[in-house]
C-alpha cells in the first residue's frame, strides 16, 4: 500500500489558569461564587473541580411524569453527569395575565419536580434555557399566542418579537421575573458544595439566523435580558449560542456572557472544525461549549420519520462527538438525548405529534446503537474525563498507509496521550498502520482497524510509547439481553367517545381580529358563521369565495350544507349559493405558530373575506361570528378511577382505523369523510379514550 505523509495541526485552545476570570474581550468576567463554580478558557470549574460536561436535552413537557424515572435513569446509567431542559412561556401562561405584575397563572411545580428529581435523586447537574425564545419546534418557539396582541401600533421596530422595543422587554422581564426565582433555588451555589444543581443558564437562543433585527437592537436586548436574570437571583454563568454579540463583547453585561455553537452536520465534519476554530478564536478565555450537538433530526408533516432520515446514525454520533473532544470541546449537549412526544398540540407549526428526534433514547423508552455508541463514550469519559479536560493539543507529523485516516493528539493532564484515529471516507473501511512523531519528543506507531466513518482513540499512559500497551477508546458496550419469548402483540379493538358539544355560544368577530383577540391561544379546531343575502344578480357574479388567512392555516367550508374542501387562493363557492339567504360555516383547522422566523408573529384566524368574481369584482362578507370548539384539558395521564360510564362504545375495526389514517391524506376532511361530517353535523369535536390490559411482561418486551 502507497504511504502517504500528513502533517496534522490540531486547534490550539488556550491553558490558562483556572484563576483567570476575564472574558472575550478582556474585560473581567464576574462570578459571584468562584468558589463554586467559574472558568476560563478551557473548562468549567466546579466546587473546585474541573468538569468536562457531558449532557443531554431531555424535555420535562414531552414526557409524562410517570416514565421521568425511567429516562434519568437511562441517562446516569450512560455515564452522562448533566441533563439540559428549555422552559416554554407559553407552556405556563397560556391565557393573558391582568397585567405584567400579575403572576397567579404561573404554576411551576413540573419544572420544580423534574429538577428537584435530576439534583437530588440522580445527581445530575442541569443545564436551563428559558429563552423567552426557545425554538424546539415548540408552538411558537415559546411564546404565548396573547403575547402578540401585546405588538403597539406603531412599535419601535419593524420586527417586534426579540427585540429591544420597550413593550417587548417589559413582557419578557415579566416571565423572568416568573421563572428566574424557581431556578434560582436550584443553581449548584445554593447547594451544599459537591451537589448537584444548575450550572448554565441560557438567554436568547440561536440569534444569529433571526432575520430583521438591528445589531443595536440585538445588544440592546441581550444587554436587558442578563440584567433582568440577574436580578432574580442568576448567579451561575450564563451562556448563549449563535449569538455573535456575545462574543468579544465590550459592553459589560455581555462580557459576562459565553456564547456556543450549535451543531447538525450530518456527516459534513469540516463544517464542525471550522466552527470549533472560530469560537475558539473569538473567545480564547471561555470554553468551548456545543448547546446542541447532534441527537438526530424532527420529523415534519409529509416529510420522512427520523428514524429513515440519513446522516443520524450510532457511526454518525461517534465521529461527531469524538470530534468535538478532539478539539477541545469541553461542555457539550445532545439535542436530543430523549425526544418525546408533543401532546396536546403543543408541537409547532407542521411539526408531527412524535418528537422522537431518532435520539439515543427512543420516544417509547427503547435503546439500540446510538444509545449503545454514546454510553461508551459517556463510560468512557467516567474514566477519562479528568486527564482530557485539561489536555492540550500537540502538533504532530503521521505517515499512515490510508490516506483517509486522519490523526491528531492531545496530551493530557496526567501527561498521558490520547491519539485521536478518524476515517474521513464514509464508504470504505480502512485496516493499515501508522506512524506518528509528536512535537513534544518521542514517536509511535500501531495499525488500526476503522469502519466506513470510523472514529476511536488510543489511549496510552503517561511517557509510554509502546502502542500494544495502551487501550483502544470507547470500549464497545454490550446491549441489553432481549427475552427470547415475548408475548404476542395488544391489539386495540374497542374504546369508548364521547362527543364534546360545539357550535353554540356563538360571538361577533370584527373584520381583523385574529383568535388570540378572542382568547384562543391553543391549536383547536374553531367554527366561523356568516350569514348573508344575495340578490339573483350578486347570484350570477360572485361565484368564488376568497379568505384571508393571517397564517397559512386551512378551512373546510360548508355552505348551505354543502361540503367544499379547496386549498385555491380562490374556491368555487357557485354551485352552493343561491338566491336569497345563504348561511356559511368554516371549520378552521389552526395548525399551531410556526417556532422560527417572523412568521412565528402571525396572528391565526381568519382576518376577512370576500365573495368574488374572477374579472375581481368582490363584496366582502360581514357579520361574522366564531364558535370555539373545546379544548383538551392536555392532560396526558387519566386517573385509575376515571369514569366514563356515560360514554358510548367505539369498535375499533379495520375499516375504522383506514378512515382514521386516511385523516392524513390530502383532502381528508371532504364530504364523504366520516370524521367531517360529524364535525359539522354535530357541531362537535370527539374525545376517545381506551382501557387495554398488559401484563408486565409485555411492558418490559415492548419498551
Amino acid at each position: 500500500m502507497k504511504s502517504t505523509l500528513v502533517s496534522v495541526m490540531v486547534l490550539l485552545a488556550a491553558s490558562a489558569s483556572c484563576e483567570q476570570t476575564f472574558g472575550a474581550s478582556g474585560e473581567a468576567v464576574r462570578f459571584p461564587h468562584p468558589d463554586r463554580i467559574h472558568y476560563d478558557g478551557q473548562c468549567l470549574t466546579i466546587d473546585g473541580k474541573d468538569t468536562l460536561i457531558y449532557s443531554g436535552s431531555f424535555h420535562y413537557m414531552r414526557c409524562p411524569q410517570s416514565l421521568w424515572r425511567d429516562r434519568f435513569r437511562k441517562i446516569k446509567e450512560a455515564g452522562f453527569n448533566a441533563v439540559d431542559t428549555y422552559v416554554p412561556w407559553n407552556w405556563y401562561e397560556r391565557d393573558m395575565p391582568g397585567g405584567m405584575d400579575d403572576f397567579t397563572r404561573f404554576d411551576f411545580r413540573d419544572l420544580k419536580a423534574w429538577l428537584k428529581m435530576a439534583h437530588e435523586e440522580f445527581g445530575l447537574y442541569t443545564i436551563v434555557r428559558p429563552g423567552p425564545y426557545i425554538c424546539a419546534e415548540w408552538d411558537g418557539g415559546g411564546f404565548p399566542r396573547w403575547l402578540l396582541t401585546q405588538k403597539p401600533a406603531s412599535p419601535k421596530r419593524a420586527v417586534w418579537l426579540r427585540s429591544d422595543d420597550p413593550v417587548y422587554l417589559a413582557w419578557s422581564k415579566h416571565w423572568y421575573d416568573a421563572v428566574c426565582p424557581v431556578i434560582a433555588v436550584e443553581q449548584v451555589t445554593q447547594k451544599p458544595p459537591g451537589k448537584a444543581g444548575v450550572i448554565l443558564f441560557q438567554i436568547e437562543n440561536e440569534y444569529d439566523l433571526y432575520q430583521g433585527v438591528s445589531e443595536e437592537a440585538r445588544v440592546n436586548h441581550l444587554r436587558a435580558l442578563y440584567e433582568y436574570a440577574v436580578a432574580r437571583g442568576i448567579n451561575v454563568p450564563i451562556f448563549t449560542c449563535w449569538t455573535k454579540q456575545c462574543r468579544n463583547s465590550n459592553y459589560e453585561e455581555l462580557a459576562n456572557v459565553f456564547d456556543g455553537s450549535n451543531m447538525y452536520p450530518r456527516w459534513n465534519m469540516q463544517a464542525v472544525e471550522d466552527r470549533l476554530h472560530t469560537l475558539h478564536t473569538a473567545q480564547p478565555n471561555a470554553p468551548v461549549i456545543v448547546p446542541e450537538l447532534q441527537g438526530g433530526w424532527f420529523a415534519q408533516v409529509g416529510h420522512q420519520l427520523s428514524e429513515d432520515q440519513e446522516g443520524i446514525d450510532a457511526a454518525q454520533i461517534n465521529h461527531l462527538t469524538l470530534l468535538n473532544l478532539q478539539d477541545g470541546t469541553t461542555i457539550m449537549n445532545y439535542y436530543m438525548l430523549f425526544g418525546g412526544s408533543n401532546f396536546g398540540d403543543w408541537a409547532s407549526r407542521d411539526q408531527l405529534s412524535t418528537y422522537d428526534y431518532f435520539a439515543p433514547i427512543r420516544e417509547p423508552g427503547g435503546v439500540g446503537d446510538k444509545y449503545l455508541a454514546v454510553k461508551a463514550i459517556g463510560l468512557m469519559l467516567q474514566q477519562y474525563g479528568t486527564s482530557l479536560v485539561r489536555s492540550r493539543p500537540i502538533p504532530c507529523e503521521a505517515e499512515t498507509t490510508n490516506k483517509e485516516v486522519a490523526i491528531a493528539i492531545r496530551r493530557g493532564a496526567q501527561g498521558d496521550m490520547f491519539v485521536f484515529c478518524r476515517n474521513e471516507s464514509r464508504t470504505k473501511a480502512c485496516h493499515g498502520s501508522v506512524a506518528v512523531k509528536p512535537s513534544d519528543g518521542g514517536a509511535l506507531e500501531f495499525e488500526y482497524d476503522l469502519p466506513a466513518g470510523g472514529f476511536k482513540i488510543l489511549h496510552l499512559p503517561a511517557r509510554v510509547t509502546d502502542a500494544t500497551k495502551g487501550e483502544w477508546l470507547p470500549k464497545p458496550v454490550a446491549a441489553p439481553e432481549h427475552p427470547s419469548v415475548v408475548p404476542a402483540r395488544v391489539r386495540i379493538t374497542s374504546a369508548r367517545k364521547r362527543f364534546e358539544p360545539g357550535g353554540s355560544d356563538w360571538v361577533p368577530v370584527q373584520p381583523g381580529e385574529s383568535l388570540p383577540d378572542k382568547g384562543v391561544n391553543d391549536s383547536r379546531f374553531v367554527f366561523y358563521r356568516s350569514k348573508f343575502h344575495l340578490t339573483p344578480p350578486q347570484l350570477e357574479k360572485f361565484r368564488y369565495l376568497a379568505l384571508d388567512l393571517s397564517t397559512s392555516d386551512k378551512v373546510v367550508l360548508q355552505i348551505n350544507g354543502k361540503l367544499i374542501v379547496s386549498s385555491e387562493p380562490l374556491i368555487a363557492v357557485g354551485d352552493a349559493l343561491h338566491a336569497g339567504d345563504n348561511d356559511l360555516l368554516a371549520l378552521y383547522e389552526n395548525r399551531g405558530q410556526a417556532n422560527f422566523g417572523s412568521s412565528m408573529g402571525d396572528l391565526p384566524g381568519i382576518r376577512s373575506a370576500l365573495l368574488s368574481s374572477r374579472t375581481g369584482w368582490s363584496t366582502p362578507l360581514d357579520h361574522w361570528r366564531v364558535s370555539l370548539l373545546p379544548k383538551g384539558d392536555g392532560k396526558r395521564e387519566v386517573a385509575p378511577d376515571f369514569d366514563d360510564s356515560s360514554w358510548d362504545g367505539f369498535v375499533m375495526d379495520d375499516q375504522t382505523i383506514a378512515e382514521f389514517a386516511a385523516l392524513d391524506q390530502p383532502g381528508a376532511l371532504g364530504p364523504k369523510n366520516p370524521i367531517a361530517r360529524i364535525l359539522f353535523d354535530k357541531n362537535a369535536t370527539a374525545v376517545f379514550r381506551t382501557k387495554v390490559d398488559v401484563s408486565e411482561e409485555a411492558i418490559k418486551a415492548g419498551r
